[in-house]
């Protein structure tokens, strides 16, 4: 429990230092997700994502949370901030694996409040190659003319599909 404590603050913080935002925008947290019946290469069902974990309690330095062993794992933890200029996520590997990063390949998409799924642009300068163990990487999306107010979940295949990471809005 510390561990993800301590986890999550420094995301938190490295991600204000790295985009230089301040907290005006919708917050987001999620970590890995999975269907133990389709194990790679494609997003998880969201009803299966939505089930894999809950934000029980979230302040302005860390989230508590209770995660469905089954469906999910905390080998990769994100924490996203959104406002109209668009989303930064930080993603951090607690694997012991390096995760490989392709512009090209890796998908993202904003869920919206009814369900709908909307693909996101990654911006490409200074998209990450390799994000080493315990290391963190921060991604920039852009909305492409859809309202940041109505997204209520984000969702990402990154590593050619290998991994499903979802995130929930922190409700304050």
């Amino acid at each position: 429990m510390f561990r993800k404590i301590v986890l999550f603050s420094l995301l938190f913080m490295l991600l204000l230092v790295d985009t230089g935002y301040a907290i005006d925008g919708i917050e987001f947290w999620g970590i890995r997700v999975f269907d133990p019946e389709k194990p790679f290469n494609d997003l998880v069902n969201l009803e299966i994502a939505l089930k894999s974990f809950e934000i029980v309690d979230a302040d302005e330095d860390k989230v508590t949370y209770r995660k469905n062993i089954h469906t999910s794992d905390d080998s990769i933890v994100c924490y996203a901030l959104m406002n109209e200029d668009g989303i930064t996520i930080a993603i951090f590997n607690n694997s012991k694996m390096p995760i490989e990063f392709n512009f090209y390949g890796d998908k993202y998409y904003s869920i919206s409040k009814d369900g709908s799924f909307y693909k996101l642009t990654p911006i490409k300068k200074d998209y990450p190659e390799t994000l080493n163990p315990k290391k963190y990487a921060v991604v920039k999306l852009t909305l492409d003319g859809i309202s940041y107010t109505d997204i209520e979940y984000l969702m990402m295949l990154i590593n050619i599909g290998r991994y499903c990471v979802f995130l929930k809005q922190i409700k304050k």
